[in-house]
């Protein structure tokens, strides 16, 4: 019985997963790394010639450039490997789940891994980790072989899935601003799972403090090393990249699982009221947080997020209070995920993306006809959406002389420039103007409708 509601939680929960995120892909990527990445891709598929600007290794941008080349140059076509990825990332740590541990906790782990947030997080973005993951997960599973089955194949395999992993290895670059410190990513990040994931930490360090043997097992032992090694390897890297802890979360998932199997289902009973509760009431403090999201930023349009939110109330109340189905926490743990998910993704994402001035404007040059060398920034940067989106290299330029004298180009540029423009160049023309805001869309100034408007710059895209 619980092995086939196990299964239907699964088959289900990851179907609704897949298809969120594939909702998710039809944003806008942002400007940073993301975007560094993408232009390089794109620029290595019109050249030849790979950018070594993007903190990206050539492998992956080889691998990105050949999708779009399947699907068409656009941010869609860079999203469909990494779902792929992800995919078989879950695979590989559910075969690691079932030699080691049981199927019943193997199913749970898939739930686990494929409804956390930085899952969806992963499949609405562009980065090296998304690969890193695959030959991280299978190491992980053949170790696992190799301690029941004692062959040195499988030991072999696992030492040889480092090379890929060193191969696919960004190169150095800047932590991007936008996401937080390694070690803090893991309560948004694992959110809805993360009290479980604190409390299996929690039993296995208490186990080998207390030198309980008979409390843990070897792979316990090896799952914890590869949920810590990535946050060591973050830190101390020598090309490190935000994105590098991600890794730790396949090995996460399976010690929130593992946790959750004992409390749930191994020992029928003993699951704590206290815990009960206060998963509960992180819960309803997860779901005020998102009403925030849906009623403060942007006012003008929430009818939509509004009843998205809710929905989500309304089954999540209903399931947790009124419903007398099986597995109540775990389907309530995933109706969050996917609820809150679908908020973010077809409301939230769409309004902040209004603010990728390069995104916007280099769709605009894209749409007239891109001709390579034509597209000038002027004292406004070069930011990897306008190279991305646009299709064209961007050349800077501090000549405003120069720049004057171009003619049948198009200019990337600040607003508060374009009077020194027209008293030049009488005949130019506005082709679009967008508002800008450089730094975290979780900053509680830019959240507030009324203090992002000091914020934000206006970029203005000319025609001379």
């Amino acid at each position: 019985m619980l092995r086939m509601d196990l299964l239907r939680i699964t088959y289900w929960g990851l179907l609704a997963v897949v298809l969120v995120c594939i909702t998710g892909w039809f944003a806008i990527i942002p400007d940073g790394s993301q975007a560094r990445i993408a232009a390089a891709a794109l620029e290595l598929l019109k050249t030849g010639k790979a950018s070594d600007t993007s903190g990206a290794s050539e492998p992956i941008l080889r691998f990105l450039a050949f999708s779009m080349q399947l699907f068409g140059q656009n941010h869609i076509a860079l999203r469909i490997p990494g779902i792929f990825a992800i995919l078989l990332s879950l695979y590989f740590t559910y075969r690691f789940a079932k030699v080691c541990y049981s199927f019943e906790v193997a199913l749970l782990t898939v739930i686990v891994m494929s409804t956390t947030q930085a899952t969806f997080l992963l499949n609405a973005g562009i980065t090296s980790v998304h690969y890193l993951a695959v030959f991280y997960t299978f190491a992980l599973w053949q170790i696992g072989v190799y301690l029941r089955d004692k062959k040195q194949l499988n030991l072999v395999l696992a030492m040889a899935s480092a090379l890929p992993l060193a191969l696919l290895k960004n190169s150095p670059s800047e932590a991007d601003p936008r996401y937080l410190d390694p070690l803090l990513t893991i309560i948004p990040m694992f959110i809805p799972w993360t009290i479980f994931l604190a409390l299996g930490l929690w039993n296995i360090i208490k186990s080998l403090v207390s030198r309980q043997t008979n409390g843990i097992i070897k792979q316990d032992l090896i799952t914890l090393l590869a949920f810590v090694l990535p946050f060591v390897l973050s830190y101390f890297s020598p090309s490190r990249s935000i994105f590098d802890v991600f890794l730790a979360y396949p090995a996460g998932a399976l010690i929130a699982s593992s946790f959750l199997y004992q409390v749930l289902y191994a020992q029928p009973g003993s699951t704590s009221k206290t815990l009960v509760y206060m998963h509960i009431a992180a819960g309803y403090a997860g779901l005020a947080l998102l009403f925030c999201l849906v009623w403060f930023p942007f006012p003008e349009n929430n009818y939509y997020g509004l009843i998205h939110f809710m929905a989500l109330l309304s089954v999540l109340t209903w399931l947790i209070f009124f419903s007398e189905i099986r597995n109540k926490l775990v389907i309530g743990c995933v109706a969050f995920a996917i609820g809150s998910n679908v908020i973010l993704t077809t409301y939230f994402y769409p309004n902040v993306s209004k603010y990728e001035a390069g995104a916007k404007l280099g769709m605009i040059v894209r749409a007239n006809g891109t001709v390579p060398g034509k597209l000038l920034s002027y004292q406004a940067g070069n930011p990897g959406t306008l190279r991305f989106y646009a299709g064209a290299p961007v050349e800077e330029t501090n000549d405003f002389g120069k720049l004057i004298a171009t003619k049948g180009c198009w200019v990337y540029t600040h607003q508060s420039l374009l009077n020194e423009f027209r008293a030049m160049r009488p005949d130019l023309r506005i082709a679009g103007t967008v508002s800008e805001f450089q730094g975290s869309f979780w900053d509680i100034r830019f959240l507030d409708a009324e203090s992002r408007k000091k914020l934000l710059t206006q970029k203005v895209l000319l025609r001379l």
